[in-house]
């Protein structure tokens, strides 16, 4: 480890370890911190456990005070609020008198030192371009974050937003991890090529197997009560191509960086050659990341997967069922996208990085 890198290194281990401390240690500004101090009394039937727990906030606008709150849980669950358990608080003044609520456990701590972890061991590893990598990545959530969600909440277009904010991440990010070369901007102009194919093949087969108002989750019902003005096939949509940015990363630099080390390494090499060689390695890369594509997908599917199908019925009415399709429309238009930024980038950049035919 070369002398700059390891203080560069210390300079970010030291930074986070700040905002560690000012995010658990003054994050609880709206007086939401405690800690359970004890258990006053325990009712339990069949169904439930209820419980009055003694709870000392520890920080915010309430410190130093105590407040009785009662507990109610599943009676079959080992999961429960323990005595020593920091748990986040909320406060409800409404009626004269202050009440306290526990909302969960306190995870925060939990959560900034995995955080720190996966850090830290980029930056071991991959060096100054990890870190740089990292940096790309606040920014993609920055502009999920704070451009995204807010304006979609606002009532904007999520799927108009997605598309605007894909014009921003994929060009910061690609410069930021892999430096200004003809490889990087081959590669940012054919991600934005095919997020815009993944977004209009997407919005089309949506419509034609009439999946326009079908709400595919939970979590997307629970939006459209809390927020019933939003376009729920537009915010599906503006998720697929969020997951479509995040995927051609890897394959479109790869493909790049093949043709890019090709002529390195025979500068008489012409676009033809270059193209085919590129291509042996494309097919690799499009035989692993799909595959890889469909498991992510599957995986974090599995929960909708195992309501939707039931033995009872016949293969292919669970097959058909809305919540199938919709997950089958944005894994196949992805895995399109991959499959075809393999030729499409090996081609681009075949003709910039080789002037002879």
């Amino acid at each position: 480890m070369t002398k700059p890198f390891a203080i560069k290194l210390i300079s970010y281990i030291i930074f986070f370890l700040l905002l560690f401390l000012v995010f658990v240690r003054y994050g609880d500004g709206i007086g939401n911190g405690g800690i359970v101090e004890g258990i006053s009394s325990t009712q339990t039937t069949s169904d439930f456990t209820q419980r009055i727990l003694q709870v000392k906030v520890i920080s915010g606008n309430y410190s130093g005070k105590e407040f009785a709150i009662t507990d109610i849980a599943n009676a079959n669950t080992k999961d429960i609020y323990k005595i020593g358990d920091k748990v986040m608080l909320t406060f409800d003044s409404s009626n004269g008198s202050t009440h306290a609520y526990i909302a969960d456990w306190d995870r925060r701590r939990i959560l900034i030192w995995l955080t720190m972890l996966f850090i830290i061991l980029i930056s071991l590893i991959a060096g100054r371009q990890g870190i740089l990598s990292i940096l790309g990545l606040l920014f993609s959530l920055s502009i999920i974050l704070l451009f995204i969600i807010p304006r979609i909440l606002n009532g904007n277009d999520p799927f108009s937003l997605s598309l605007l904010a894909s014009l921003a991440i994929i060009p910061v990010t690609y410069l930021l991890s892999h430096g200004l070369y003809k490889k990087t901007w081959v590669a940012i102009v054919s991600s934005i090529a095919i997020v815009g194919f993944i977004a209009l093949i997407s919005d089309i087969f949506m419509s034609i197997a009439r999946l326009s108002n079908i709400v595919p989750s939970d979590a997307l019902q629970a939006v459209s009560l809390q927020h019933g003005s939003l376009d729920l096939k537009s915010i599906f949509l503006a998720g697929i191509v969020i997951g479509g940015i995040a995927v051609l990363n890897d394959i479109t630099i790869s493909q790049a960086s093949v043709v890019a080390t090709l002529v390195d390494a025979n500068p008489q090499m012409n676009r033809k050659s270059l193209f085919s060689h590129g291509m042996r390695v494309g097919k690799d890369h499009i035989a692993s990341m799909v595959n890889t594509l469909v498991l992510v997908y599957i995986g974090a599917s599995l929960t909708s997967f195992l309501l939707v199908f039931q033995p009872s019925q016949p293969f292919i009415i669970n097959f058909n069922s809305p919540v199938i399709a919709m997950e089958m429309v944005r894994t196949l238009c992805v895995s399109m996208g991959i499959v075809l930024a393999v030729p499409i980038t090996t081609l681009f950049a075949a003709f910039v990085m080789q002037r002879k035919n």
